[in-house]
């Protein structure tokens, strides 16, 4: 199982909706120490922007990929989550089983013995489906797929069923040239990243979630495996950056 990572920039300056690129490879580095506590090979696949700042010490593999390479296929329209799609796409043809982490997900304890009895796993479920439902199902209906049970978040992907990523990247691929097609409605997140992917997900059988807010809620269970993750606005915030830049330093990596 390799930890995976992907970063792809606009240009130079690009911060990857962090404030600043300083807080984004300081949460990068923090990532990447805690997921080296689970995983024995860790990788990244990044642009040439990319390529310029980070630490390639802290990888193993280092994969460059154009930056031209996305946008001819992409136009930049939702380029952040294809390029985490393209990395799934190109570990899968390595033949990897695979974990995704993002830059701002914090492994507190190891995903192995709960997610790997499924097919594929997620960070967690959503509670709020109706946003999604609305921009998802013109796309699911040109696939002959119907609404998912549930939709997950994609902060964490573990992958144990390659052919789940093989389909998922060929209908992206597949449905971008047609999407002026379908009345979208919603965020680039909700239709692909988590609307498509979750469908195809659950058409390969029982899905694992670290996190489900609705057992949480209703006092069923705690998370089987804890993690942080610095959603939406949450790395625009100062006292979290103090706290992962504290983490560094004093070489605290949960």
């Amino acid at each position: 199982m390799v930890g995976v990572y992907s970063l792809f920039m606009k240009d130079s300056k690009d911060t990857c909706s962090y404030r600043n690129q300083d807080e984004l490879l300081m949460c990068l580095e923090l990532s990447v120490k805690c997921a080296r506590n689970y995983f024995d090979e860790i990788s990244i696949y990044v642009c040439e922007h990319g390529d310029k700042i980070i630490d390639k010490t802290l990888f193993d593999r280092v994969v460059v990929v154009p930056y031209s390479e996305l946008t001819v296929k992409w136009k930049d329209k939702g380029l952040w989550f294809y390029a985490k799609a393209y990395a799934y796409q190109k570990e899968a043809e390595l033949g990897n089983k695979f974990c995704h982490i993002d830059s701002d997900v914090f492994l507190l304890e190891s995903p192995h013995n709960y997610l790997a009895e499924y097919p594929i796993g997620f960070q967690s479920d959503e509670h709020n489906k109706q946003p999604f439902y609305e921009g998802i199902k013109g796309i699911l209906d040109y696939f002959g797929y119907d609404i998912p049970k549930n939709f997950y978040c994609a902060g964490i992907v573990y992958v144990n069923e390659l052919s789940i990523i093989n389909e998922y990247t060929e209908k992206l691929l597949d449905i971008y040239p047609k999407i002026d097609q379908f009345p979208l409605k919603g965020s680039i997140a909700h239709i692909y990243e988590q609307g498509l992917i979750s469908r195809v997900a659950e058409a390969h059988g029982n899905v694992g979630v670290l996190f489900s807010e609705r057992d949480v809620k209703k006092h069923v269970r705690k998370p089987p495996v804890r993690f942080v993750h610095l959603w939406g606005n949450a790395k625009l915030n100062p006292e979290n950056m103090v706290k992962v830049k504290n983490r560094l330093l004093n070489q605290n990596y949960f």
